[in-house]
C-alpha cells in the first residue's frame, strides 16, 4: 500500500469525528434514559476495541488515515491499545465525576471531595489536550503518544483506501 503524509487538518477532522461520534452515542443513551455508568463504560470500551482491532477509528476511516510505525509497518497491538488511552481518559472525564459525586452537595465552600474531583478532572483534561495539541506544534504532526511509541498517522492513497488489511 502507498501512504503519504497526513496533513494536520485531516487528523484534526478525524479527532473531531471520533469524539463527536462517541459523545453522540453517549447522549443517545442519556436521551433514552439509559444513564447508568455501566452503559457509558460499555460504549467506551467498544470504541476502544473497534479502533484497536481494526487499526482505524471511525474518524480515521472516514478521513482515509491509518496509524503506522515510523518505518510504515503495521503497529503492534500493544501500541494500538496505548494510543487509545485518550478515549479511556475521555470516558473517565464523563463517568468518574458522576459516579463519585452522587448525592454530595458540592456547593459548600471548601468541600474537599469537590476540590479533589475537580483537580482530577482538570488534570485528565489537560493531559488529553496536551497530547493532541502537540500535533499542531511539531513539524511531523505527531501527538505525544505518537512520539513516544514511534508511530505516525498517514493518508492512504486513493486506490488503496478501502482495501482491507491482510
Amino acid at each position: 500500500m502507498e501512504y503519504i503524509e497526513a496533513h494536520v487538518g485531516r487528523r484534526a477532522a478525524a479527532l473531531i469525528i471520533n469524539y463527536f461520534s462517541l459523545t453522540a452515542i453517549i447522549q443517545l443513551l442519556i436521551w433514552f434514559s439509559i444513564t447508568d455508568q455501566y452503559s457509558i463504560a460499555i460504549v467506551t470500551v467498544a470504541a476502544v476495541i473497534v479502533s484497536t482491532y481494526t487499526y482505524q477509528s471511525p474518524g480515521k476511516w472516514l478521513m482515509k488515515l491509518r496509524v503506522l510505525n515510523d518505518d510504515n509497518s503495521m503497529v503492534a497491538f500493544r501500541n494500538r491499545l496505548i494510543r487509545n488511552i485518550p478515549i479511556i481518559l475521555y470516558f473517565a472525564l464523563i463517568v468518574i465525576p458522576g459516579t463519585l459525586l452522587r448525592g454530595k452537595n458540592l456547593r459548600e465552600d471548601g468541600n474537599p471531595v469537590s476540590m479533589v474531583i475537580g483537580l482530577l478532572v482538570f488534570g485528565l483534561l489537560l493531559l488529553v489536550l496536551c497530547n493532541y495539541l502537540t500535533i499542531f506544534f511539531n513539524r511531523y504532526g505527531k501527538s505525544l503518544l505518537d512520539m513516544r511509541l514511534g508511530t505516525v498517522v498517514k493518508k492512504i492513497e486513493p486506490e488503496n483506501a478501502y482495501r482491507p488489511i491482510k
